[in-house]
């Protein structure tokens, strides 16, 4: 799990975050400076029904994917986030941002079957995530140095390598 020094604002954030998801259970949250292309942090629910917490931090790039439940697309990615989690797995953490239009349903289906041991799987039931990131296509990829800035984002496919991006 990724952590941020823990402002007074932050912690407020992540409490009322908390209240969001006890009340409907499924309600993400993203933290992210469009003008600067910054991302603080997204929240949003992993498998064990937990409000995870993803930002930034100063040992590792982050490459974010966005995926739909049920685009074949997405899943003939996998392979290559598998073989780029384990390439990169010291200077890179990959975590799959899921649509699904069913916390129960994403939770059965995905993380049964394309659960994979490298990256971290979430779920943003609504879309509000990806419709906040204007993300309009799936997958969609971003990549983000050590501070959080916004390095390079790709749209439906994944590049040979993403290493130069990451030097």
């Amino acid at each position: 799990m990724r952590h941020l020094k823990r402002s007074a604002g932050f912690v407020i954030m992540l409490l009322a975050a908390n209240l969001v998801f006890a009340q409907n259970g499924t309600t993400p949250n993203l933290s992210y400076d469009f003008e600067q292309k910054r991302l603080e942090c997204l929240l949003a629910l992993n498998k064990d029904s937990v409000v995870q917490t993803i930002a930034p931090n100063s040992e590792k790039y982050l490459l974010l994917d966005f995926s739909f439940v049920g685009c074949r697309g997405c899943m003939k990615e996998l392979p290559k986030l598998d073989d780029l989690g384990q390439e990169l797995k010291d200077k890179l953490d990959i975590v799959i941002v899921w649509n699904a239009a069913d916390y129960n349903f994403w939770k059965s289906y995905v993380i049964n079957n394309y659960s994979r041991s490298g990256y971290i799987n979430l779920c943003d039931s609504e879309g509000t995530i990806s419709s906040a990131l204007k993300l309009e296509v799936a997958p969609s990829y971003l990549l983000f140095d050590k501070e959080g800035q916004l390095l390079k984002q790709w749209k439906g496919r994944l590049p040979g390598s993403i290493k130069k991006y990451m030097e």
